[in-house]
Order: structure tokens, then sequence, then C-alpha cells
């Protein structure tokens, strides 16, 4: 799956893949957050495509993607900087804390750190009335930072060797600005010196909170800490 896919391209490779173990996550969580997968797949297509790819480099999903042991998933500590808001779409595109929500709902302990707290389309229509909503989507924990400012993964927080997996995926980093999130846009044109000094800080800390032999899952590749040090296992090129 690419970026650049149609909705109708992205429809008919769920369609050929629909017993794929992150076709079917999407088809289960959709419905749970309004969202009628196979009807709208913009909006499930980075719980595809990352789902994936983490299922991969943990290995409960085997190489040639046949076999799944979703139990590898169980009491994983997955922090997941740059969840999603789900307030902030792309053209075509939602983004919302899939990672989070699918990896817990397979028992992982999974942590969402972001800008605002994520908001979900039918909490949205409930804000509009002026009705109570919840605080906390159940599950998972959020803890809200400007991960531009310096010190936003803070060693309280965040503690040094904790985490078995970091993901940080459609932030920032890419070599194609374009797929940037585009709330940091701006910031990467017009300060570009400031901009990778805050990528190399978001991979300096992803690499202290994990714990030796951990999984960094930045955008299209996998890194291991080995060693203290971040070390290139894996791309995953427009797949």
């Amino acid at each position: 799956m690419s970026e650049r896919q149609s909705r109708a391209e992205l429809r008919t490779i769920m369609r050929d893949n629909i017993d794929h173990p992150a076709v079917q996550m999407a088809l289960k969580l959709g419905p749970k957050y309004g969202i009628n997968a196979m009807k709208d797949p913009d909006s499930v297509f980075h719980l595809i495509k990352y789902f994936r790819r983490l299922a991969l480099a943990i290995g409960a999903l085997s190489e040639d993607e046949q076999f799944y042991d979703k139990s590898k998933f169980e009491g994983l500590k997955l922090l997941d900087l740059a969840c999603g808001t789900e307030n902030l779409p792309l053209k075509n595109k939602k983004f919302a804390p899939w990672i989070c929500r699918a990896t817990s709902s397979l028992g992982a302990d999974a942590t969402g750190v972001d800008i605002e707290y994520p908001t979900m389309k039918k909490v949205r229509k409930k804000k509009k009335k002026n009705e109570k909503v919840p605080s906390s989507e159940q599950g998972w924990h959020f803890v809200q930072r400007d991960l531009t400012e310096e010190g936003a993964i803070d060693q309280e927080t965040f503690p040094s060797d904790h985490y078995d997996v970091v993901v940080c995926t459609a932030f920032a980093g890419y070599t194609d600005a374009t797929l940037d999130d585009p709330s940091i846009a701006t910031f990467r044109d017009f300060f570009e010196d400031d901009y990778w000094e805050f990528v190399e800080r978001i991979d300096a800390q992803a690499i202290r909170v994990l714990k030796e032999s951990g999984i960094y899952m930045k955008n299209d590749t996998i890194y291991t800490k080995t060693n203290g040090k971040m070390l290139f296992k894996k791309d995953f090129p427009n797949t």
C-alpha cells in the first residue's frame, strides 16, 4: 500500500487480502470508531500499513505473511510518538491513534504521545451537542506533548530502557517532505536546520527509552537498539 493509491485501489487491495491480519484488524476496529473500513479505506490506511509492518518486526507475522501469532503483542510495552489525533487529516486520510488502539486490543501496554487528545468522530459529534465526553480512551495511555519542543520526551515520564517497541510514523524525517505531518510543514520549510535537529532529538530519545534489542519503527524503516545504538534492520519501501 502506498500513500498515493486511490480509494478504489485501496478497497481492491483490502478485498484481495481480506484474511490478512492487518485487514482483519481494520475491519474489527473500524466500527468501534464509527468507520466502515471497506467503504472508507482511507481512514484505516495507516492502521493496515503500520500494523502489518509492526507485526512483521516483532515476529507476530511470519516473513511470508502466512502465519500470525497475536500472542506476541501480549504484555508488549509500546510507545507511539505522534500517535495521531484524528483532528489533523491530510487529503483523503484521517490520522488516528490506530497503533495504540490495535496493539492494546491484543494485550499490549501501549502509550501514545501527541500534541492534543485524540478525538474520534463519535466524540466530536457529542461535543457539538455539549454532551460529556470521555477524558481518555480505554485500554491505552495518552500523554500530551508537543514533540517539536526540547524535553518533550522527559526522563521522569518516559524512563530509559523501558519499552520493547517505539513507533514514530507519518510524522517527520522523511526524505520526501510531502510525507511529513502537515502540522510541521512550515517548520521544515522555514527552519530546516532546527527541523533536522528536532528529528535527531526524537531518534535519540526513542533509543534512550528502548530496552536493549528493542525495536524502533520509524516511517518506512525498522531499527533495533544494539549496544545502546540505533542499528538498521529492514526497509519497507511503499509496502
